[in-house]
């Protein structure tokens, strides 16, 4: 019974066509070449956004450091010598009180954004070039 088996799955062995794993193949590279171009948009598009947010919010940065009066308690603290021996703690924490944190914070968030989307923009930049070299292709950028 085991011979019989055995010639049965002999006979009945799978022969994929000739074409078909290079199909797959060129498929699966196309699909990596989409994904790389869409991953490329979407991170430019966040890092050209986060640039424009960049100009209001150094703007505001600017407004709030003018409102805030830190420029006469550093005066204050780099003109006086002998009242800021014996006040440097008031000193100390009035200037804590008057940075403008939030707007720093916004600041340095929207830099890092832009950042962050730049390098990821350049490395999927690098990876098509190196997917159109695998392909045979000799575009720079997508195609």
């Amino acid at each position: 019974m085991n011979s019989k088996l055995v010639k049965i799955f002999n006979k009945a062995r799978y022969e994929p066509e000739n074409e078909l794993a290079p199909g797959i193949c060129f498929n699966i590279k196309q699909k990596e070449k989409k994904l790389v171009k869409i991953r490329f948009y979407f991170f430019s598009f966040t890092g050209i956004l986060s640039l424009i947010g960049l100009v209001p919010m150094i703007k505001m940065l600017l407004s709030d450091f003018s409102q805030s009066g830190l420029y006469e308690y550093l005066s204050i603290a780099f003109s006086s010598g002998g009242n800021l021996a014996s006040y440097w703690r008031e000193l100390a924490f009035s200037i804590s009180e008057s940075i403008p944190v939030l707007s720093i914070i916004l600041s340095f968030s929207l830099c890092l954004i832009f950042l962050i989307s730049l390098r990821y923009a350049l490395k999927q930049i690098i990876k098509s070039t190196q997917l159109n070299s695998r392909l045979g292709g000799s575009q720079l950028l997508f195609n």
